[in-house]
């Protein structure tokens, strides 16, 4: 059941209507312009356009070419994506207090699981450079951080 508030959210159009392939130029254009589109009129939950940073995010540039780091910017609001998503039984990049040096030189893109890929592809098609992925943005083995 639907309730009052929830009625009167304004309504995306089906992607449907545009395109069959959730990687195309059309899905990102509807993603792009909707999310325009719901930032400029929906005044009753309108988020800000830059949001605090996290500590650490990751460093994604916005090209195939561009090298992945984990950096700790001096920036204190920006636009930024972030990954949430169950580990399983095994992770196998992550940051460490061994690792975390590493971490800020770079990553190679081979070593990077496939949704960590996916996530970075889809942050770079929507034009945001930065993405905060928890196994990669939180030393694993430090309580304090």
């Amino acid at each position: 059941m639907i309730d009052a508030k929830t009625a009167a959210l304004p309504l995306l159009d089906n992607l449907q209507n545009y395109t069959s392939h959730s990687n195309s130029d059309e899905c990102f254009q509807f993603i792009k312009q909707n999310t325009f589109q719901y930032d400029q009129s929906h005044r009753k939950c309108k988020r800000p356009l830059h949001t605090a940073f996290p500590r650490r995010v990751l460093s994604i540039g916005l090209h195939g070419s561009d090298k992945i780091k984990l950096a700790e910017p001096s920036i204190a609001y920006g636009k930024y994506t972030a990954l949430s998503y169950c580990w399983g039984d095994h992770q196998p990049l992550q940051t460490t207090k061994e690792t975390i040096k590493d971490m800020k030189n770079g990553i190679d893109w081979k070593d990077l699981p496939k949704t960590f890929q996916n996530a970075i592809q889809v942050s770079r098609r929507l034009q945001i450079r930065w993405i905060w992925i928890d196994s990669l943005c939180i030393i694993q083995n430090s309580k304090s951080d």
